[in-house]
C-alpha cells in the first residue's frame, strides 16, 4: 500500500487542480493512508 501511496503522491498537483483543494504532498499522503484501507484490495476482513 505504501508503494501505491508513493506513486499517487506524485499527482498531488493534478488532484488539487481537479478538486480545487490546496493540499501539500504530506497532507495528500495522509489522506491516502486514511482512504486506501477502506478499499476492497486493502480491507482487512
Amino acid at each position: 500500500m505504501e508503494q501505491m501511496i508513493d506513486f499517487c503522491v506524485q499527482f498531488v498537483d493534478e488532484f488539487n487542480k481537479n478538486t480545487g483543494q490546496h493540499l501539500t504532498a504530506d497532507e495528500y499522503r495522509e489522506q491516502l493512508r486514511q482512504y486506501f484501507p477502506q478499499l476492497k484490495r486493502w480491507r482487512k476482513e
